[in-house]
């Protein structure tokens, strides 16, 4: 029997509760319900893949107010120091947001590898 505050499945957000007439049948019913249970599986190999793509990609975002922050407009020389910086900042932030999504979109590409159809 299912918790009444459970979504309606087992596993997910909420807990079973097991309703028996005779108290010696519990250890029959928990072991029923332990055998309905998936296994614990660890992240899938995309996970390795997807997470590091997240951090490029926030890092990528957060690195677009530093870059910002070193323009400078009054700047006569284009190739002076400051706007050096500035288009390299905006080169790393670009790389880190284009390689962030190819590594989160080849993610799932892992888990195709060793199954075979």
């Amino acid at each position: 029997m299912l918790d009444p505050n459970a979504p309606g499945f087992i596993g997910f957000a909420g807990r079973t509760r097991v309703a028996v007439l005779n108290d010696d049948d519990l250890p029959k019913a928990q072991e029923i319900l332990r055998r309905l249970q998936p296994p614990q599986t660890g992240p899938p190999p995309s996970w390795r893949l997807q997470k590091r793509g997240l951090i490029c990609v926030g890092l990528g975002v957060l690195l677009i107010p530093v870059t910002a922050s070193t323009i400078d407009f009054e700047a006569v020389n284009p190739l002076d120091n400051v706007r050096l910086v500035t288009w390299i900042l905006l080169a790393a932030s670009g790389l880190l947001i284009v390689g962030g999504f190819t590594l989160i979109f080849l993610g799932p590409r892992a888990d195709k590898e060793g199954k075979e159809p």
